[in-house]
């Protein structure tokens, strides 16, 4: 499985306020997007958060397949939390090993793209709690709304292996309820 439901939580900030101009992706400080008690809750599990991407999909758009970063031989994980309509986020499994160019986005954050044709759905999920991601699969958004998507992953410093972090937040509710 690529993600795991961790808990039906906002973690943004009351204060911060989505900018309405399209860009695909931003990034931030966590402390200017995540809650006082978010990033408390984050703290206390030993999590040493680097920054907040917000990813933003326009109304009825599907994204290219790609993975964060330029290695698919590894696992690594963020924390997806998204507003205003789910839409979809889907994994693939690489039909060949046909490597992939890695690539930069203007933001900075590197990924490696792959076609359709290379790739078979595997699994998908309406994200529509504070969520875990493995994003060295193959994946990318379907956004089947008429709004725009907005996803903030956020992104910390620790050994990111998707188990090793599953482990992790898998103890926000017995922690924090």
């Amino acid at each position: 499985m690529n993600y795991y439901e961790i808990a039906d939580y906002n973690p943004i900030s009351e204060n911060f306020i989505i900018p309405r101009d399209f860009l695909p992706i931003r990034r931030y400080d966590p402390a200017e997007v995540l809650s006082p008690d978010a990033m408390s809750k984050f703290n206390f599990l030993g999590f040493n958060l680097r920054e907040v991407q917000l990813f933003t999909t326009p109304p009825y758009t599907t994204t290219g397949i790609h993975i964060d970063g330029h290695d698919i031989n590894k696992s690594k994980s963020a924390i997806n939390f998204v507003v205003n309509g789910p839409g979809f986020m889907k994994w693939y499994r690489l039909k060949n090993t046909t490597p992939s160019s890695s690539m930069t986005t203007t933001a900075g954050t590197g990924y490696m793209s792959y076609e359709f044709s290379e790739c078979e759905l595997t699994d998908s999920l309406a994200i529509t709690k504070l969520t875990l991601v493995e994003v060295c699969q193959p994946h990318n958004i379907f956004n089947n709304t008429n709004s725009f998507r907005y996803c903030f992953s956020i992104r910390h410093n620790d050994a990111s292996d998707f188990n090793l972090i599953k482990e992790k937040v898998s103890q926000w509710n017995n922690l924090f309820n």
